[in-house]
């Protein structure tokens, strides 16, 4: 099994040299994640060796940053959010080959729990991935490919790190001291290592302590360089002939180092490696050190720990699949979570949650009994992709559609967009129904039946004028923006929507106050005059308020489709719920596909003889607080 490490190792430079000259355009789209992440804390989450990539990158991180960064692995990303909201964080993960069952996990957990980005960084393309990895993640970012790793990572760790700094503008050595300082010669392989290392050497100690535990090669202990001081020393003095200590540090941990190694040569006969780079560029300086140090470890020992042998329940452990909270039966728990973070409620207090259960079973007996007589949909990150917004949405979705159609529904599409919706809308529906079909553009501003044609128009009306001024002030070349007469729609690069929604809120309120307002939609902000919003696409669907069923992906503060959400009881999210118990509720199991659960709430429209109604099944209240405080008890 696997490759000769040896050679791995030998390939080390030729892949340092092939990454430290990749161009800038290859790592453009990182680069603009790194800078989206830049207000953002962070979990970077790794299995194995990539847990030591997780680690650069929360060093990186909290140094560029100064907020919060956590190296991780997959459970632990469980259980750090059971009971948080990952709002205002963000969730990466490192895999090379991204073929573990803990990959989706990841990015169904994130998505779930609110994260403002789930991210995969791999070498594996986007499009040779799984599809059912590829939609748990809101990016994927590929790295090309390097010599293939055998059982430890190693030119596929480089590559990536190597690749995650450069967009993130950390300057690296053309010749690492990492690469080209001296390891051990030939001694007796010790049984035991204990590892002392500074702040930025954390990232080559976690390397170290994978590759020995992994290999079996030895048993390792990690130890800050104070914490060393705790205790430690004792348990190395009574296994000093067995272990052998290792130093690593840096520029900021030299002078400590020197101390700590000098105390600990009168216990045992340390080895040193000291980085001359700081930060995280000495992290990866070590990093490439301790793959070195671990060869020659490795060959002391006469193994080739890059060829295993696996045994038949080492293979069954790789391939168990964790259950996490997401998987629980009690998928009602997670309903309940997503409203109770969008109010500010702790999932924890068991007087809030029980609120929110009777809450849910208020809205949904209500929602079961009203008559439904239309539905208004949003476009963009309801029935498709944001992604791929100019693309038809599934073919499940679209037979839906037309069956309610067919059933002698009225439907009204609700967008941001313009008049390219009415073409894209054109080429699914069929021209019989034209009549039944509304479309609502520029979020509400225009409504006009299917068979309509209607032109663009870049002249703004009203108080956009004065928007489009202050834009002009606050302009960044990465934003591109796009001016029509009922809207101003921005988007970047380098900016999620809501940083951008921020800025143009605070930047909009000065005086004179212009009657204008802004939202947010999954991959641009929009600036409308006050009294538009896609509630007005209802109120023309003519349906009445509580026979109108309304879905949508927005229904947060600040999101676009708020309003539309807000308009009566029938209303479901298929993403960010609004805290209000009588609307906007998302019904979806965690990290389900936002298309995808709208098929599924078309398809709970039940049309009989008495008309169509939402039938949508949910346990009795009873069942739901008793499974909740199931779930609570066996987390």
């Amino acid at each position: 099994m696997g490759r000769d490490y040896f050679e791995e190792l030998d390939e080390l430079n030729g892949t340092w040299s092939t990454a430290i000259a990749w161009r800038p355009g290859l790592l453009e789209s990182m680069a603009a994640l790194q800078r989206r992440l830049t207000d953002l804390n962070v979990y970077f989450v790794g299995s194995g060796g990539a847990l030591a990539l997780a680690e650069l990158a929360a060093l990186e991180h909290v140094e560029r940053t100064g907020l919060m960064a956590t190296a991780i692995t997959p459970l632990q990303l469980d259980a750090a959010g059971s009971s948080n909201s990952l709002r205002r964080t963000a969730v990466v993960l490192f895999s090379a080959r991204a073929r573990h069952p803990d990959v989706r996990v990841v990015g169904l957990l994130g998505r779930s729990r609110s994260a403002e980005l789930t991210v995969l960084v791999t070498q594996v393309p986007e499009e040779e991935l799984s599809p059912q990895i590829a939609r748990a993640f809101d990016e994927i970012h590929s790295v090309p490919r390097t010599p293939k790793d055998g059982f430890l990572a190693t030119n596929s760790l480089v590559a990536i790190a190597v690749a995650w700094l450069r967009a993130a503008a950390v300057e690296l050595p053309a010749a690492p001291h990492g690469l080209n300082v001296a390891t051990p010669g030939y001694r007796e392989p010790p049984r035991r290592l204990l590892v002392a290392f500074g702040p930025e050497q954390r990232p080559g100690a976690i390397d170290l302590e994978a590759r020995l535990s992994e290999s079996g090669l030895a048993d390792v202990q990690l130890s800050d360089l104070r914490n060393l001081a705790h205790g430690r020393h004792v348990g190395l003095a009574r296994r000093a002939s067995d272990t052998e200590v290792v130093v690593l540090a840096g520029p900021t941990s030299a002078d400590l180092a020197t101390r700590t190694f000098g105390a600990l040569a009168e216990i045992a006969d340390p080895v040193r490696f000291d980085s001359p780079h700081s930060g995280a560029s000495g992290a990866l300086d070590g990093l490439l050190y301790t793959m070195r140090y671990f060869g020659a470890l490795a060959c002391n020992d006469r193994v080739n720990p890059g060829r295993p042998s696996v045994l038949p329940a080492g293979r069954r452990l790789y391939h168990l699949r964790t259950r996490p909270t997401l998987n629980s039966s009690d998928s009602v728990r997670h309903i309940l979570e997503r409203k109770m973070r969008a109010a500010g409620d702790l999932f924890t207090d068991s007087a809030a949650r029980t609120r929110w259960v009777d809450a849910l079973s208020e809205w949904h007996d209500t929602a079961a009994h009203r008559e439904i007589r239309g539905v208004v949909l949003d476009y963009d990150g309801t029935c498709c992709e944001s992604s791929a917004r100019f693309d038809p949405p599934a073919d499940q979705l679209k037979e839906q559609v037309e069956r309610l159609l067919e059933a002698g529904l009225r439907i009204a599409f609700a967008s941001g967009r313009g008049p390219s919706l009415l073409q894209s809308l054109r080429q699914w529906i069929p021209s019989r129904h034209w009549p039944q079909v509304i479309v609502g553009m520029y979020n509400g501003a225009a409504i006009h039946p299917l068979s309509d044609d209607v032109h663009r128009q870049t002249d703004p009306e009203g108080d956009l004028k004065g928007a489009v001024e202050i834009l002009s002030d606050l302009r960044d070349d990465s934003w591109v923006v796009d001016v029509r007469r009922h809207q101003i729609t921005v988007t970047a690069s380098d900016a999620a929507p809501g940083r951008l929604l921020a800025l143009f809120q605070c930047a909009l309120a000065r005086e004179p106050a212009l009657q204008v307002r802004v939202v947010a939609s999954g991959h641009s902000v929009d600036i409308l005059l006050r009294d538009v919003s896609k509630q007005r696409v209802a109120e023309a669907l003519g349906c009445g308020r509580g026979n109108t069923l309304t879905i949508g992906d927005r229904g947060d503060l600040g999101g676009n489709d708020l309003e539309l959400l807000a308009y009566g009881p029938l209303s479901v999210s298929v993403d960010k719920v609004s805290p209000d118990p009588m609307r906007c509720w998302n019904l979806g199991a965690p990290g389900q596909d936002p298309s995808d659960l709208t098929r599924h709430y078309l398809a709970a429209v039940k049309v009989r003889r008495s008309g169509a109604r939402f039938a949508w099944a949910l346990p009795s209240s009873r069942r739901v607080s008793e499974g909740v405080q199931r779930g609570n008890e066996a987390g």
